[in-house]
């Protein structure tokens, strides 16, 4: 898929890794080859990346790693959908980011980038009594969006925070 192509190219420039030659094989699965080296997979070639770098993106303990690459998959998962099934994981999201700033830890991970670049289309579209609905998620995605070096060449998205409160105090 094509989007997860881009995603591959947008983690590996954050991460500062040799990006090497990306493709879609057969299945439309990304491939990621450097030399005679294959990686195959979205969720392998973040996840070999974040072994080459010491990056603060990266994960600090077993049970970190493991989120984040249950993050990872999940935004795969979520890139390959069209965009009216990914909207349907916002409910959900909101309410894990109800008491959180970050999905995996009290910092932003690899997990946090790789599903704001998964959500950015669909939070793009939305208008703004619908990110006020997902307050949680707008402040999430907001946040990480207003870090260029993550964001890199995708649209600064208006998060009118005036408007956005209003709403969500009448709603809740």
């Amino acid at each position: 898929m094509a989007a997860e192509l881009e995603y591959a190219k947008k983690v590996l420039k954050l991460l500062k890794v040799p990006i090497g030659k990306l493709s879609l094989n057969k299945n439309n699965t990304v491939v990621q080859t450097s030399g005679t080296e294959s990686i195959v997979g979205l969720v392998s070639i973040i996840l070999s990346a974040l072994r080459q770098t010491n990056t603060l993106y990266k994960y600090e303990n077993p049970i970190e790693y493991l989120e984040i690459e249950q993050w990872i998959d999940y935004s795969n998962t979520t890139l390959k959908q069209n965009v009216s099934l990914i909207k349907n994981i916002l409910p959900e999201l909101n309410i894990i980011l109800e008491a959180r700033t970050y999905i995996v830890s009290t910092r932003l991970t690899i997990g946090d980038i790789i599903l704001y670049y998964a959500l950015n289309s669909v939070m793009k579209n939305l208008n703004p009594y619908e990110k006020a609905q997902y307050l949680n998620v707008s402040r999430w995605f907001d946040n990480i969006q207003q870090d260029i070096s993550i964001r890199q060449d995708l649209q600064l998205i208006n998060f009118n925070t005036n408007y956005l409160l209003s709403t969500a105090v009448l709603s809740h």
